[in-house]
């Protein structure tokens, strides 16, 4: 449905690049502020994706009955493409840190 369905996540969690040192010296752990950033990243690509699918059910005129699994497909292949993506980027993290 979309072009590439898991760049949005990873690149809104790895948009801090120069300010990197300053985030981490904020008072807040770094990983409830990556927490945050997955799951607001995660929830505008769903709410993209889900008007996007929305636009194109009404415009081909998918009945109401298909409509309902298509958001609930949608939201859940979402959520575990952008958790696996999450997974590769903690991944990525450790070798990093090595």
């Amino acid at each position: 449905m979309t072009f590439n369905t898991y760049a949005l996540v990873g690149n809104i969690i790895s948009l801090d690049g120069e300010n990197f040192e300053m985030m981490r010296s904020f008072p807040i752990k770094f990983t409830h502020y990556l927490k945050i950033k997955f799951w607001l990243a995660t929830g505008i690509q769903i709410s993209l994706t889900i008007i996007l699918s929305l636009a194109i059910a009404f415009f081909i005129r998918l009945k109401f009955e298909l409509i309902l699994p298509l958001l609930s497909g949608i939201i859940l292949s979402q959520i575990a493409g952008c958790l696996y993506d999450d997974l590769w980027f903690h991944a990525f993290w450790q070798v990093l840190q090595d």
